[in-house]
Protein backbone atom coordinates (compact mmCIF):
# COMPACT_ATOMS: atom_id res chain seq x y z
CA UNK A 1 0.00 0.00 0.00
CA UNK A 2 1.39 3.46 -0.62
CA UNK A 3 1.89 5.20 2.16
CA UNK A 4 -0.22 8.56 3.39
CA UNK A 5 0.62 11.63 1.53
CA UNK A 6 0.53 14.59 3.94
CA UNK A 7 -2.48 16.91 3.27
CA UNK A 8 -3.94 19.62 4.67
CA UNK A 9 -8.00 20.92 5.18
CA UNK A 10 -7.01 22.89 2.10
CA UNK A 11 -5.97 20.46 0.12
CA UNK A 12 -8.74 18.38 1.27
CA UNK A 13 -11.52 20.95 -0.20
CA UNK A 14 -9.70 21.34 -3.01
CA UNK A 15 -9.72 17.75 -3.58
CA UNK A 16 -13.23 17.92 -2.74
CA UNK A 17 -13.95 20.90 -5.20
CA UNK A 18 -12.45 19.39 -8.10
CA UNK A 19 -14.21 15.96 -7.55
CA UNK A 20 -17.13 17.19 -8.18
CA UNK A 21 -16.38 19.91 -10.56
CA UNK A 22 -13.42 19.37 -13.17
CA UNK A 23 -13.89 21.75 -15.26
CA UNK A 24 -13.45 25.12 -12.53
CA UNK A 25 -11.74 27.79 -13.06
CA UNK A 26 -8.57 28.28 -10.81
CA UNK A 27 -10.07 31.73 -10.01
CA UNK A 28 -13.84 30.14 -8.71
CA UNK A 29 -11.22 27.48 -6.94
CA UNK A 30 -9.92 29.68 -5.16
CA UNK A 31 -12.98 31.64 -4.14
CA UNK A 32 -14.72 28.68 -2.85
CA UNK A 33 -11.33 27.80 -0.61
CA UNK A 34 -10.63 31.49 0.77
CA UNK A 35 -6.93 31.85 -1.05
CA UNK A 36 -5.21 34.09 -4.00
CA UNK A 37 -5.07 32.35 -7.58
CA UNK A 38 -1.58 31.90 -7.04
CA UNK A 39 -1.32 29.73 -4.01
CA UNK A 40 -4.20 27.89 -4.58
CA UNK A 41 -2.96 26.70 -8.79
CA UNK A 42 0.65 25.63 -6.94
CA UNK A 43 -1.59 23.79 -4.54
CA UNK A 44 -3.54 22.05 -6.84
CA UNK A 45 -0.55 21.65 -9.08
CA UNK A 46 1.39 19.62 -5.95
CA UNK A 47 -1.63 17.43 -5.50
CA UNK A 48 -0.98 16.35 -9.06
CA UNK A 49 2.35 16.06 -9.07
CA UNK A 50 2.32 13.53 -5.75
CA UNK A 51 0.03 11.59 -7.95
CA UNK A 52 -3.44 12.30 -6.21
CA UNK A 53 -5.20 11.82 -9.36
CA UNK A 54 -4.52 9.80 -11.79
CA UNK A 55 -4.92 11.56 -14.88
CA UNK A 56 -6.77 15.26 -15.64
CA UNK A 57 -10.09 13.50 -15.61
CA UNK A 58 -9.53 13.91 -11.93
CA UNK A 59 -9.41 10.07 -10.70
CA UNK A 60 -8.35 10.21 -7.47
CA UNK A 61 -6.03 7.59 -5.58
CA UNK A 62 -7.74 7.37 -2.26
CA UNK A 63 -4.85 5.55 -1.34
CA UNK A 64 -2.14 8.00 -1.48
CA UNK A 65 -4.39 10.11 1.05
CA UNK A 66 -4.40 6.86 3.50
CA UNK A 67 -8.13 5.15 2.75
CA UNK A 68 -7.78 1.63 2.94
CA UNK A 69 -11.31 0.79 2.37
CA UNK A 70 -13.66 2.22 -0.52
CA UNK A 71 -16.99 0.99 -0.10
CA UNK A 72 -20.14 1.15 -2.33
CA UNK A 73 -23.80 1.99 -0.04
CA UNK A 74 -26.75 1.72 -1.47
CA UNK A 75 -29.68 3.35 1.18
CA UNK A 76 -33.43 3.44 0.31
CA UNK A 77 -34.29 6.27 2.61
CA UNK A 78 -38.00 8.08 3.45
CA UNK A 79 -37.81 10.41 0.16
CA UNK A 80 -38.95 13.24 3.11
CA UNK A 81 -35.27 13.08 4.75
CA UNK A 82 -33.39 13.48 1.40
CA UNK A 83 -31.59 16.79 2.79
CA UNK A 84 -30.84 15.74 5.84
CA UNK A 85 -29.31 12.31 4.61
CA UNK A 86 -26.96 14.42 2.30
CA UNK A 87 -26.09 16.46 4.76
CA UNK A 88 -25.06 13.73 6.44
CA UNK A 89 -23.36 11.79 4.22
CA UNK A 90 -21.28 15.01 4.06
CA UNK A 91 -19.85 14.45 7.09
CA UNK A 92 -17.86 11.43 5.69
CA UNK A 93 -15.25 10.70 2.87
CA UNK A 94 -17.51 10.58 0.39
CA UNK A 95 -16.39 10.14 -3.37
CA UNK A 96 -19.63 10.19 -5.52
CA UNK A 97 -23.54 10.61 -4.77
CA UNK A 98 -26.02 8.89 -7.18
CA UNK A 99 -29.29 9.62 -6.51
CA UNK A 100 -31.91 7.07 -8.43
CA UNK A 101 -35.91 8.06 -9.12
CA UNK A 102 -38.02 8.29 -5.95
CA UNK A 103 -40.55 6.06 -6.19
CA UNK A 104 -43.32 5.50 -3.61
CA UNK A 105 -42.33 8.02 -0.95
CA UNK A 106 -38.77 6.21 -1.12
CA UNK A 107 -35.70 7.09 -2.70
CA UNK A 108 -32.47 5.39 -3.36
CA UNK A 109 -28.99 6.80 -3.48
CA UNK A 110 -25.57 4.96 -4.21
CA UNK A 111 -22.77 6.68 -2.28
CA UNK A 112 -18.72 5.74 -2.63
CA UNK A 113 -17.48 6.07 0.64
CA UNK A 114 -13.45 5.92 2.11
CA UNK A 115 -12.50 4.45 5.01
CA UNK A 116 -8.76 4.86 6.49
CA UNK A 117 -9.33 2.06 8.76
CA UNK A 118 -11.26 -1.19 9.63
CA UNK A 119 -12.42 0.20 12.68
CA UNK A 120 -13.51 3.46 11.08
CA UNK A 121 -15.58 1.20 8.28
CA UNK A 122 -17.01 -1.07 11.43
CA UNK A 123 -18.04 1.77 13.44
CA UNK A 124 -19.97 3.40 10.14
CA UNK A 125 -21.40 0.30 9.75
CA UNK A 126 -22.61 -0.27 13.12
CA UNK A 127 -24.16 3.24 13.91
CA UNK A 128 -26.29 2.97 10.57
CA UNK A 129 -29.59 3.06 11.70
CA UNK A 130 -28.53 5.53 14.59
CA UNK A 131 -26.87 8.01 11.99
CA UNK A 132 -29.78 7.40 9.29
CA UNK A 133 -33.02 6.41 11.48
CA UNK A 134 -35.20 7.05 8.19
CA UNK A 135 -32.87 4.48 6.14
CA UNK A 136 -35.30 1.55 5.32
CA UNK A 137 -33.32 -0.46 3.38
CA UNK A 138 -29.18 -0.43 2.51
CA UNK A 139 -26.98 -2.72 1.26
CA UNK A 140 -22.85 -1.91 1.63
CA UNK A 141 -20.11 -3.69 -0.50
CA UNK A 142 -16.59 -3.00 -0.06
CA UNK A 143 -14.55 -2.61 -3.34
CA UNK A 144 -11.20 -4.68 -3.54
CA UNK A 145 -9.76 -2.46 -6.59
CA UNK A 146 -10.38 1.14 -6.20
CA UNK A 147 -9.98 2.10 -10.09
CA UNK A 148 -13.80 1.00 -10.15
CA UNK A 149 -14.15 3.92 -8.46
Amino acid sequence: MPRKLPIDEVDKKIIGILSRDVRISNKDLAAEIGLSEGPTLRRTRKLFEKGVFFKEGLQIDYRKLGYKYLVIFVAKIILANERQFQLALEELTMIELFKLVPKNKTCTFVAHLAFETQSKLKSFEGSLYERFPYLVDHSLDVVEDQHYM
